[in-house]
Parts: C-alpha cells; structure tokens; sequence
C-alpha cells in the first residue's frame, strides 16, 4: 500500500501490523506523488500499472506524464477533473452551450445545429 508522506503516523503502523507492506512517499496536492511511486514500482521491476482510478488519479497521471499507453471506454458520461465535465459533446462548451439545454445523450430526436447529431435538450 503507498500513503504520502502526510499520513497520520498512528494509521501507517496500523496497517502495518496488520500485515500490510505501506511505502510512505512523498506528498503531492495532498495525495501521493505518483511519478514517486512509479519510480518505487521500477525499483522493483514492475513494468505495467493498469489505474483503474477515478478522475482524479487519472488526470494526475496524464499530467504528470505517467502514461504510455491508453486504453479508453467510454460511456455517455465524461469523468475528469471538474473543468471536463458538463460539456456539450457537439460544440464543447461548457454548461453554457450556445443552443440552449443541449447535453449528451438524447432520446427525443432533437439534433445539435453544428453537425445534425442527436443531442437532448433539458
């Protein structure tokens, strides 16, 4: 298990005496530094991660310049960080698409303007 750094020291031997191997690494925006904890991985010749994460250990890692490989699935649902969500999948504008209440997903019919896509309205 890998804990930053600003782990409480308590909950660290905790879990260490119950059984688990905890690396401390150092921090990064409150969370572990991931490229630390790749170097770790190497050290000891781990060669492939899969993160099967959430948004935010995502981004970190493509921010980061972490990743090598990509493999995407995806949904009508964008995950990211909070500035990715709420987006118009036809014209990429922000909560505040030009044609007002259009979103992913669309099962009325109604077509986005710029490219006759099927787009809902709300």
């Amino acid at each position: 298990m890998a804990v930053a750094d600003c782990a409480a020291p308590q909950e660290v031997s905790r879990l260490g005496e119950a059984g688990a191997e905890v690396a401390v690494l150092p921090e990064r925006e409150g969370r572990v530094d991931l490229a630390a904890l790749m170097a770790l991985l190497g050290d000891r010749d781990v060669m492939s991660v899969l993160l099967e994460g959430g948004p935010t250990l995502a981004a970190g890692a493509l921010a980061q310049g972490l990743v090598d490989k990509l493999a995407l699935f995806y949904a009508p649902l964008l995950i990211g960080p909070r500035e990715w969500r709420h987006r118009c999948s036809r014209c990429g504008r922000a909560s505040g698409c030009s044609t007002p209440g259009h979103r992913r997903g669309a099962a009325d019919g109604a077509r986005h303007p710029s490219d006759g896509l099927p787009c809902s309205r709300d």
